[in-house]
């Protein structure tokens, strides 16, 4: 049973059975799958099928072995196997929200874990917002890169082409920058 095809005949050749390579996977189609242990581990992925069509793809997190495909991403699909097949304990899933809703549905009791990509994709999304919102605060208290520059060879008495001295430049430029700062923001 564990070898088909080529090996299948081969190995009946020995026991004396003839019987060609297509007729032992014939034979070997017709017998049916043993039915699938639930998985204590189980990831839930999307797949795309074509353009903006994406599909929902199970898999047993423990064997690395696909438990079902699906040609739809929706909740109800994960949710109703939840259901059929309790037992699943940790369940890995992409980022999509009908994931989360399935899932919740169909076994509430489940950790959800969400994957690293998602996750980095989440907190970049997250932190991008907060920039943005915090930026325009921002931008009042400090001037532009450019008039800072001008600000600080004015304090040490220089001209916009004259070079800055290295020797003075540690001296004056982090207490000049702090009180320019200051001055700006009044």
């Amino acid at each position: 049973m564990l070898l088909a095809g080529r090996g299948g005949a081969r190995r009946l050749q020995i026991l004396k059975v003839p019987l060609s390579r297509t007729s032992m996977l014939s034979h070997l189609m017709r017998l049916p799958l043993p039915p699938a242990a639930t998985p204590r581990v189980l990831g839930v992925g999307d797949f795309a099928l074509y353009a903006d069509a994406y599909g929902t793809l199970l898999v047993d997190a423990d064997t690395r072995l696909t438990i079902e495909l699906w040609a739809e991403r929706d909740a109800e699909q994960p949710a109703a196997w939840l259901r059929t097949h309790p037992g699943v304990e940790v369940v890995g899933r992409d980022g999509p929200l009908v994931y989360r809703q399935g899932i919740t549905d169909g076994t509430p009791s489940a950790v959800q874990v969400s994957d690293r990509f998602h996750l980095r994709q989440g907190l970049t999304k997250r932190i991008r917002d907060i920039a943005a919102t915090v930026a325009p605060a921002r931008a009042l208290c400090r001037p532009p890169a450019r008039s800072r520059a001008r600000i600080l060879l004015r304090s040490a008495g220089l001209r916009s082409h004259d070079a800055l001295p290295a020797d003075r430049f540690r001296d004056f430029v982090r207490p000049i920058r702090v009180v320019d700062r200051h001055r700006l923001v009044r």
